[in-house]
């Protein structure tokens, strides 16, 4: 089984073999500040790692998350195409019971949890600030674009939702008429009537 995400390719043999094709890290400017006073292991807010930084834990990460998951994402402004991150958030294509495993394996690697639930985890790699967020099939595509960002992108999408009546949500976009699950992100713009934005133009900074 082959994985493709931005800037990687994983071959999964689905067993315990796992070959990296290809890496390349990039990174996080919008997220909102952590309260880390009760986990020392969090690294403080204002820190920001580097692409090399991040490289070993992603060799850590993905093994586990091949293995459990039919297809995965490292989002936020890793995936816009930033030079340094501040945490890594990971978009999961996982049942919950798959999820929970990710858990098991990801502690027998140095995971610190503080947080863990059916649909969200959250802890510590190494310092590093990781989130992994479960999606089924139907809400992958609208969990992946939001939690790429940015937030002024976010803003933007949802506006233009409500233009029309609709509104964003984890399930995908809620219409009059019922729920639209995209099936791509091209298909999630194409539903709010505008362009499709690249992830790296996703900033829209003003």
């Amino acid at each position: 089984m082959i994985i493709q995400t931005v800037g990687q390719c994983y071959q999964w043999d689905g067993q315990e073999g796992f070959e990296i094709k290809r890496l390349d890290y990039t990174a996080d400017r919008n997220r909102k500040k952590r309260r880390v006073a009760y986990f020392p292991t969090v690294a403080p807010t204002g820190d920001r790692f580097t692409r090399e930084q991040i490289r070993p834990l992603q060799i850590i990460i993905a093994p586990i998350l091949a293995k459990h998951c039919t297809k995965f994402e490292l989002c936020g402004s890793y995936r816009r195409g930033k030079e340094t991150v501040r945490d890594m958030d990971y978009v999961c294509l996982a049942t919950p019971e798959r999820f929970r495993q990710i858990r098991s394996g990801l502690q027998n690697f140095g995971v610190v949890f503080h947080r863990g639930a059916d649909n969200i985890m959250s802890g510590t790699l190494q310092g590093v600030p990781v989130d992994f967020f479960r999606a089924g099939a139907e809400s992958y595509t609208s969990i992946l674009i939001w939690r790429t960002g940015s937030r002024n992108h976010n803003i933007h999408c949802a506006i233009a939702a409500r233009k029309q009546g609709m509104k964003i949500k984890r399930a995908g976009i809620e219409t009059p008429s019922g729920i639209i699950h995209p099936t791509t992100e091209h298909h999630f713009y194409e539903i709010l009537g505008i362009p499709y934005i690249p992830p790296e133009n996703r900033d829209m900074e003003v």
